[in-house]
């Protein structure tokens, strides 16, 4: 009993937890680190794209990640991912239109603004440039 708040001591299970919840992460961490080339390929254009790969996509990713070993291969196949065009209608919109509203909402209608930076990001410009060149997209 703790004399001075006259409480008794329970103990907490909070040690286990934490145990319990690192041992999870550990085991997930493991099992995405020991995916094969379709796992990481499928794992990849699923969230940059925000949808389930084709079948051709998918081939396309796997072979460019067994060609190229390490992050490279990886890169390689997020490049792929990217071409997609949900990449650029949900991934970059939804990343994109909350800065460009006062309500900073991604339920906003597209504007010049995002369709600006948007644009930006699928021909490569450089994004330092957004606000200080001549650009200019349209919706």
């Amino acid at each position: 009993m703790n004399v001075r708040l006259n409480q008794a001591q329970v103990p907490s299970g909070a040690p286990r937890r934490a145990a319990t919840v690192a041992l999870w992460l550990l085991a997930q961490l493991t099992l995405s680190a020991h995916a094969g080339p379709n796992e990481q390929a499928k794992r990849i254009y699923e969230r940059i794209a925000g949808e389930p790969p084709p079948a051709s996509a998918l081939t396309q990713m796997s072979a460019a990640i067994t060609a190229t070993p390490g992050q490279q291969g990886l890169l390689n196949a997020a490049a792929i991912a990217t071409s997609a065009p949900s990449f650029y209608n949900v991934t970059v919109k939804n990343l994109v239109v909350p800065w460009t509203n006062r309500d900073q909402t991604v339920f906003a209608p597209l504007n010049d603004y995002a369709a600006t930076v948007i644009g930006m990001a699928r021909d490569d410009v450089a994004f330092n440039t957004a606000l200080s060149d001549d650009i200019l997209y349209t919706v």
